[in-house]
């Protein structure tokens, strides 16, 4: 009976913890931030996101993750339901990763984001309503769960 009761409670924590940044965006040296081009757009507007990850330790840092997804940008909406990636959670491939950060090493992503539950592709892209939306990445490695600080955007 307990696995029974147990796999529940685990989906649940797992789906929670992508809808809200719950852990800090600085611990064991790396730093992960999140900075928007603009704070204000229309939709269809490009808004670049650039998610980084910042070693400011005198060392290398090897991080090691359970897929191939490592630094993940998130979208909320105002009333904190989570917009982008639709669906809830990002489709990442099934292999273990490594990321290597040099000392003083960064590593950024970028993303563009037009308002829609999708981030700029050729794929069918359905308008967002406007509002204030909130932006933030995690990053989750064996070693470190890192949340960078959420930026708002209002989309017009």
């Amino acid at each position: 009976m307990r696995p029974q009761v147990f796999a529940p409670l685990t989906a649940l924590t797992l789906f929670t913890c992508h809808e809200q940044p719950l852990a800090p965006s600085s611990a064991a040296g790396l730093t992960l931030t999140l900075s928007v081009t603009r704070s204000a757009i229309r939709g269809g507007e490009p808004d670049t996101i650039t998610v980084a990850l910042a070693n400011t330790t005198n060392q290398i840092v090897s991080l090691h993750f359970a897929s191939g997804c490592q630094l993940l940008p998130y979208i909320t909406n105002d009333r904190g339901s989570l917009v982008l990636p639709a669906g809830g959670a990002w489709v990442c491939t099934a292999n273990l990763s490594q990321l290597d950060l040099a000392a003083g090493d960064r590593r950024t992503s970028t993303f563009v984001w037009t308002g829609s539950t999708e981030f700029a592709s050729e794929m069918p892209l359905l308008p967002l309503p406007a509002g204030t939306y909130s932006i933030y990445a995690t990053l989750s490695a064996q070693e470190v769960h890192l949340a960078a600080n959420p930026v708002p955007v209002q989309l017009r």
